[in-house]
């Protein structure tokens, strides 16, 4: 099936009619992976709900995985946008219990997110991290006469939003129906670095578990009814336990969380394709320079191929910033030579054992033959991590 990475309020308000849909280079979205991937990462913690993260279009492999997150078991969707959020009610998304799927906003709401989401039926549970966002929200529900569901976060080091564990009382505050317009159904927390500091991770988490044992004992909601969780994928991969959810973003992917990271990649794996054609293939003489600042020069008689896809489409300039990268041609690394343009790469092809052709496939990122590039790969060439690869590739337009 073939359809469009982009998000449905941005191909609006951007494409122009004429422009048709089609492009030379594509990504493809393997669901079948997605789905074992996420089945192996409930089963580490079969006890926990699961919620699969699909915010910034699913991390730049569709939003449309929603429908994929369902078969797989999942009861939560995490996303960030309103517009997310859209797409799973307008397709009235259900869990294996037949029940509409829960969605949370994974990060603070703006005043126009928050009535959107109140005047359009959206359904999301938001988050509230301080007294200032509690009181904000609640007069914005009161004003349109409805109510929110809210789940309350805890900053346990990240920094970014969220209640210090000092701050229990002001918590307290929220859940005992201070806020008439805000029903809390959870309370979240998020670590800082579960990919790389297990020490400090565990911590967290005794600190995080501990506190809500705490708020428990205080407030006045059926244990039943409040959601703990704080687990996302380098927690739910690491710590041997889980509280009430697993919030499972990257890895679901079958991308690793850290770099040094240990990760199952006999378990989660890759879910993106991404391949181009070759569009034009030249002869050039020793001696000759290739691509902008002329940094390549030919030092034999090379097959050079142009590649219709550039730094607009995903493939940063600073993936070839020390001239290591490379793509698939018939089963074969092959160099790129020459800065990454715009739209175009140049790639060094003397080497393959039979003579490509124009409109021979070039595998980006993927397997092809018994070789394979993953997003970790040109991450690590443009000093970066695979999420920003996925998601810039996603984002571009290009079609699957």
């Amino acid at each position: 099936m073939i359809f469009s990475l982009i998000p449905p309020h941005f191909m609006k308000s951007v494409l122009h009619p004429s422009l048709g849909m089609f492009h030379p280079s594509k990504i493809r979205v393997s669901r079948q992976q997605y789905k074992k991937n996420l089945q192996y990462l409930h089963s580490l913690h079969p006890e926990a709900k699961l919620m699969a993260v699909l915010k910034a279009n699913a991390y730049g492999h569709g939003i449309q995985l929603a429908e994929t997150a369902m078969e797989a078991g999942c009861s939560w969707i995490g996303i960030v946008d309103n517009w997310e959020a859209k797409y799973v009610r307008d397709h009235n998304l259900k869990t294996q219990h037949q029940k509409p799927v829960d969605i949370l906003r994974l990060r603070p709401a703006t005043d126009e997110e928050i009535l959107d989401n109140l005047n359009n039926n959206l359904n999301m549970h938001e988050v509230v991290g301080c007294l200032d966002d509690a009181q904000r929200m609640n007069q914005l529900a009161e004003e349109n006469g409805s109510t929110i569901d809210v789940h309350l976060k805890m900053d346990i080091g990240m920094g970014r939003s969220g209640f210090l564990p000092l701050q229990l009382d002001e918590m307290l505050n929220v859940a005992a129906n201070d806020f008439s317009a805000l029903h809390v159904k959870g309370v979240m927390a998020h670590f800082p670095s579960a990919d790389d500091n297990l020490e400090v991770t565990q911590k967290q988490y005794s600190k995080f578990e501990h506190t809500m044992k705490k708020f428990c004992e205080k407030v006045n909601i059926p244990s039943n009814q409040l959601m703990i969780h704080c687990s996302n994928s380098a927690a739910t991969l690491r710590l041997g336990t889980a509280m009430d959810m697993i919030r499972v973003g990257i890895s679901s992917y079958g991308i690793a969380p850290g770099i040094d990271m240990d990760f199952p990649r006999d378990e989660l794996k890759s879910c993106m394709r991404w391949t181009t054609q070759i569009a034009s293939l030249r002869r050039v003489p020793p001696g000759r320079t290739i691509g902008y600042g002329m940094t390549f020069v030919t030092k034999r008689d090379s097959l050079i191929a142009t590649l219709p896809f550039g730094y607009a489409d995903g493939y940063w300039r600073s993936i070839q910033a020390n001239n290591k990268s490379t793509v698939l041609i018939s089963g074969k690394r092959c160099p790129v030579v020459g800065r990454i343009s715009m739209n175009m790469i140049t790639v060094d092809v003397t080497d393959l054992d039979s003579e490509p052709k124009v409109g021979d496939e070039v595998c980006i990122m993927g397997t092809q033959g018994d070789e394979t590039i993953t997003p970790e790969d040109i991450a690590n060439l443009a000093g970066t991590i695979g999420y920003e690869v996925t998601i810039a590739a996603g984002y571009t337009g290009i079609i699957r």
